[in-house]
């Protein structure tokens, strides 16, 4: 090195209230994905016990919640691919908790509907993942309803907004 090559010296931040830390993500993460773990192993257990997984359970409330509801609107709702729905309804059809018909006003529109079996799984049951989350909402002392929405949402949306491409058929 030069002599007429020096180093800077580091700046000194002045003297203030510490930078609050950041919120670390990873770790929020982490728990993101024991979460996602815990559904699904939540959701094999209810196939055993109620012979539907969360997600078949999920569509069953909201079809008996509104009856006569079209795929393609309980899609958008899920916020799912009308692919992905239409697995789940096939398996309800073969068990014989849904019936798909067609709108009488508009012979294009399909309906879908819960059989008697279906409304028989249509009250709440204990072990659902439906009744866990509902139980921990209700606790005295847990995050609001209004936050824990408002935090999934932001989340949601970011994730929306960057861009990522929805999959086409045929590809991973």
């Amino acid at each position: 090195m030069s002599s007429s090559t020096t180093i800077a010296e580091p700046i000194a931040m002045p003297p203030g209230p510490p930078a609050p830390s950041a919120p670390d993500a990873l770790t929020f993460l982490r728990a993101l994905w024991r979460l996602n773990h815990l559904l699904e192993r939540q959701s094999r257990r209810m196939a055993r016990e109620l012979g539907v997984t969360f997600p078949q359970r999920t569509v069953v409330r909201l079809v008996g919640k509104s009856p006569g509801i079209s795929p393609g609107e309980l899609a958008e709702f899920l916020h799912i691919d009308p692919g992905t729905l239409s697995t789940i309804l096939r398996g309800l059809e073969k068990r014989g908790l849904i019936v798909r018909g067609s709108d009488p006003e508009d012979r294009r529109r399909g309906q879908i509907r819960l059989t008697q079996a279906g409304e028989a799984l249509e009250t709440p049951a204990p072990l659902t993942v439906e009744a866990i989350v509902t139980r921990v909402l209700t606790e005295e002392g847990t995050v609001s309803y209004v936050d824990a929405m408002a935090f999934l949402n932001a989340v949601s949306d970011r994730l929306a907004e960057a861009g990522l491409p929805r999959r086409r058929r045929g590809r991973a």
